[in-house]
């Protein structure tokens, strides 16, 4: 007999095609256990994303009502210390402007060097550098107007987390209103004398991008972080209002923020895939997990 003959009877066709067909079910079910396992896991990967996005968005918002208060409380601050610079004449005489102290050698004056320097760590400070004695009556008036704002500086370092510094510098001589006040040998310490210490501040990010060339919209800012020259080297940011009075600017209402103030934001998220991070405007990572 041909064995091809043999090859091509109805037994062995019937035995090919049994297992062709075990082949082909064999395949099927390989592929639906696939498609079934791929279906799963990318129903959790779905399920963990959206849960991500969820825990993203509640810490965004945590975050951002934490900022608030901080924000808010310079929005205030500008509309009142708008009137230092716009009408400074309608504020009567400070009790502390007679405080005010002055040192001829470094042209340095500050309510630190007056006759009651020892209170101004809870009154908060004033100073500057100039020929004080000399300033005509509207620079005198100015600052006698700035005086005013120390009881609200106080209190919303008091009353909201995570301030460190709240005040307003102006642009007409190097000077400050700010709490806590920052003493005459902490300015030695940090820059050398408080002459440097000025021009390092109106070299500062809250300084520098609050300027008309670096923001011409006049919109309120949060800055690019910077290493504190204030306290420990420490990084922080600042939220920054400009003033200005008949299209004039006139100096800055600010608070300072240390960036330590985001890390419980930022405490670690219970997914392994997701990373939480905090980025400014200009793309810089602020803090992350």
């Amino acid at each position: 007999m041909n064995p091809n003959d043999i090859a091509s009877s109805p037994s062995q066709k019937l035995a090919q095609r049994y297992r062709n067909g075990l082949l082909l079910t064999a395949i099927l079910v390989v592929g639906t256990v696939a498609l079934l396992i791929l279906f799963q896991y990318s129903s959790r990967l779905e399920t963990e994303r959206l849960l991500i996005h969820e825990l993203a968005r509640s810490r965004a918002q945590e975050t951002e009502e934490s900022l608030s208060g901080i924000t808010d409380r310079i929005q205030e601050l500008s509309l009142i210390a708008h009137d230092v610079w716009a009408a400074p004449e309608k504020f009567p005489k400070s009790p502390l402007f007679d405080q005010i102290g002055y040192k001829s050698e470094s042209e340095f004056f500050s309510l630190e060097l007056g006759p009651s320097g020892s209170q101004i760590k809870e009154l908060g400070g004033l100073h500057g550098i100039g020929r004080f004695p000399e300033f005509s009556e509207p620079r005198k008036q100015r600052l006698n107007a700035a005086l005013y704002l120390l009881p609200y500086l106080r209190s919303a370092v008091l009353t909201t987390p995570s301030l460190n510094y709240i005040y307003i510098q102006g642009k007409d001589l190097p000077w400050a209103t700010i709490y806590p006040p920052i003493m005459e040998d902490e300015m030695n310490g940090i820059a050398g004398s408080p002459q440097e210490f000025g021009t390092a501040a109106y070299e500062a990010s809250f300084w520098v991008q609050a300027l008309p060339t670096s923001n011409p919209e006049r919109r309120p800012i949060w800055t690019d972080y910077y290493a504190d020259f204030i306290s420990t080297g420490e990084l922080f940011v600042s939220y920054v209002i400009p003033i200005y009075v008949k299209n004039e600017f006139h100096g800055i209402a600010a608070a300072d923020i240390n960036l330590g103030f985001l890390f419980p934001f930022m405490r670690q998220s219970p997914y392994e895939s997701a990373q939480l991070m905090v980025v400014n405007e200009t793309r810089q990572v602020l803090a992350h997990t």
